[in-house]
């Protein structure tokens, strides 16, 4: 697998709109990608600490929701043509996602 290029714009978008979330929604984001509410100490941080972005494996369609493999604290992106759709999706992708907590 492949990643994705820091410099994308959908990943440029993806930033944005995660910088222009409320702390609320970050939890969510972060229990969403990580299964975890926070990010960890500083001298607890790993290589396995820091997010993974990959291409979406079910296409770039604007009804498609990122996906996150929690273990690894990957995010599967789909390449959306609007920041507003970025925001609506990956809220709506966070928002779905409650079960994990570790």
């Amino acid at each position: 697998r492949c990643g994705v290029l820091e410099s994308s714009a959908h990943v440029r978008m993806f930033w944005e709109v995660l910088r222009e979330f409320g702390q609320a929604e970050r939890r969510l984001f972060l229990r969403f990608a990580w299964g975890r509410e926070r990010l960890p100490l500083e001298s607890d941080y790993t290589e396995q600490s820091e997010m993974k972005m990959f291409p979406s494996d079910r296409g770039d369609g604007d009804s498609v929701l990122p996906e996150a493999e929690t273990c690894f604290f990957i995010i599967k992106l789909p390449k959306y043509r609007t920041k507003e759709l970025m925001h609506r999706n990956l809220l709506a992708a966070i928002t779905a996602c409650r079960e994990i907590n570790y």
